[in-house]
């Protein structure tokens, strides 16, 4: 409803104003649930290869960088959780040999 002061008359009056409905959203994320068939088509005009180890190259060749950086973080991740319990016996080892050397002296 639109109040409209300049009319003739001193009081308000009410004019309706159709407004058009508002368009309706359209959720982006729908879109990934959508079922997608398997197209099978080039990629720069290289075909691609029907053996598993070269198709894993074909699609991990655009992504190298994060590829790398994963298998480096996974690397670091395997190694820090193989030499975790070594530095945990360390610790307890260093720990008990100073409270016994505490209580040995006193």
């Amino acid at each position: 409803m639109v109040y409209v002061e300049d009319l003739k008359s001193s009081g308000r009056k009410a004019v309706w104003v159709r407004v058009p409905p508002a368009a309706p959203q359209i959720f982006l994320c729908w879109r990934f649930f959508e079922p997608v068939g398997i197209v099978m088509k080039k990629t720069h005009n290289i075909p691609i290869p029907h053996t598993p180890l070269r198709f894993m190259w074909h699609v991990t060749r655009p992504f190298l960088q994060f590829a790398l950086g994963t298998f480096l973080f996974v690397t670091c991740a395997q190694g820090i959780s193989l030499f975790l319990p070594y530095f945990l016996k360390r610790l307890i080892d260093a720990l008990t040999h100073a409270t016994n050397a505490e209580a040995t002296v006193a």
